[in-house]
């Protein structure tokens, strides 16, 4: 556990600085031992508005494609909240992305309510320590973990313990753990 991360909370968060047209990208990494942060300018999406139409959450929504970082997306948009924003790093539509998925499916973000909130509160990062990395650097980390992660792990001095079918605890002895990362490039 990281200490100043509440019990539960893992993986990566985004924040976006419209003022400063800025994203940073934080991951609260359990694995590392370590949380991340990177900043970046906020991505520019060319869309390309389609004439199909869905309702989201009673919502009338448009469709929407773009390319972004090597993987196809479709989005479906509402101008009934013309908020230029969505999940993860997505927006530049004139309307809140609702829905947004690779064409594979392997990554979908979907609105499953909106709440009007009683008070406005600032965003707060949570207070603790970050390693500041570019997203290159992040990622190609990441990548290293994937590829060798036993090795990694052991190379911070840890062991990696599971519990056998035997009733015992033994060590894993796999290399590497499937990776499909979300950003291709």
């Amino acid at each position: 556990m990281i200490r100043g991360v509440p019990k539960g909370t893992l993986g990566i968060e985004i924040y976006k600085d419209f003022q400063n047209n800025k994203l940073t990208a934080t991951d609260l990494n359990t694995d590392f031992r370590t949380s991340f942060l990177y900043s970046e300018a906020l991505p520019q999406m060319e869309w390309t508005l389609l004439n199909e139409s869905q309702d989201i959450l009673t919502y009338p929504c448009q469709k929407a494609t773009t390319t972004f970082r090597g993987r196809k997306y479709e989005a479906w948009f509402t101008t009934k909240l013309p908020i230029n924003n969505g999940p993860w790093k997505f927006g530049g539509l004139p309307g809140l992305i609702l829905k947004v998925s690779d064409t594979r499916s392997h990554y979908i973000f979907e609105c499953t309510g909106i709440e009007t909130l009683s008070k406005k509160e600032p965003v707060k990062f949570y207070d603790i320590p970050y390693q500041k990395l570019k997203r290159e650097e992040y990622n190609q980390l990441i990548i290293k973990y994937h590829k060798n992660t036993i090795p990694f792990i052991k190379a911070q001095g840890r062991k990696v313990i599971v519990l056998g079918q035997n009733g015992k605890s033994e060590e894993i002895e796999f290399e590497s753990i499937p990776y499909n990362p979300i950003e291709k490039d």
